[in-house]
């Protein structure tokens, strides 16, 4: 379980001005809980793919509009609401929020990983 930014690699702010719950290198983020409607935690699982996992990647923001790439995979699976996937290449890391005010701490970003 991840509460917080010590996984994110010092000098690599993925999401800048936001709180980033990374998972470790060499896991998956599966999930993330919410404590009322706000984002309390990351659950990360360690890769047992057999390979290794990459150790950068690429943020996908869906604060404001869907962001799936063209051919999206798993239909809308949220309707009515934002959405961000990471590519059939690639593996979720992380996810970001801000706690700004007028935010209601909710999922505004993924962290992405080429998987190898």
């Amino acid at each position: 379980m991840v509460r917080g930014e010590r996984h994110v690699t010092p000098g690599a702010d993925w999401a800048s001005g936001y709180t980033e719950l990374q998972c470790p290198d060499g896991h998956f983020l599966r999930g993330y809980s919410v404590r009322g409607g706000a984002v309390s935690a990351a659950l990360c699982v360690r890769a047992s793919h057999g390979g290794t996992t990459a150790t950068s990647g690429r943020t996908v923001w869906f604060d404001r509009s869907d962001n799936r790439g063209a051919l999206p995979k798993g239909g809308d699976f949220a309707h009515g609401h934002h959405k961000g996937q990471c590519a059939d290449d690639e593996y979720a890391a992380g996810i970001a929020y801000t706690g700004r005010i007028g935010s209601s701490r909710t999922p505004d970003a993924l962290y992405c990983r080429t998987l190898d």
